[in-house]
């Protein structure tokens, strides 16, 4: 019996390249992290499946095209946003539905909803829901109360950006 570990065995590493020449396997094995997938390389992988997995993830991915046009007030919003400086994705698609605003990037971001969905009061608090359930976190900017108060909604924003108490 050895003592090396199974892993470290000639008969282990035959297995881990099967398993990784293999596309099934290979999903298999880069999805089942709960929180955190570390690869370690020593030099260049063979051509195949870990190096162009380790190709793409060496690229940030690009932001998505936005999923439909937005709504009068939303692009109000988003000018004026846009005008203070904060990086904006307009109408960012999160599975069947958008978020109106997109505000930052990487962890910081948030999403902000300033129209209600145009198949009504039901569809709007499922899309509010499902948000919330991917792990958004949400403001709302609704026309009836942030239009006169534009210049302040945008100094909020501004200040919830930056991990600022807003007011």
């Amino acid at each position: 019996m050895s003592s090396s570990p199974r892993w470290a065995s000639a008969r282990g590493a035959r297995r881990l390249l099967e398993v990784v020449a293999e596309p099934h396997l290979f999903t298999v094995l880069t999805t089942r992290a709960r929180h955190r997938f570390v690869v370690v390389v020593a030099g260049e992988p063979p051509p195949g499946l870990v190096a162009d997995y380790l190709d793409q993830a060496r690229r940030p991915p690009r932001w998505p095209d936005p999923a439909q046009a937005l709504g009068d007030w939303a692009s109000t919003v988003a000018c004026a946003l846009r005008g203070a400086g904060l990086p904006i994705v307009e109408s960012y698609p999160v599975g069947r539905h958008s978020i109106d605003i997109c505000v930052g990037d990487g962890i910081q971001a948030f999403g902000v909803v300033c129209d209600l969905h145009p198949d009504g009061p039901a569809a709007h608090i499922d899309r509010h829901l499902a948000l919330l359930d991917a792990g958004w976190d949400l403001t709302e900017a609704h026309r009836s109360r942030w239009q006169p108060r534009l210049a302040e909604l945008t100094i909020d924003l501004t200040l919830r950006l930056h991990g600022q108490p807003v007011r």
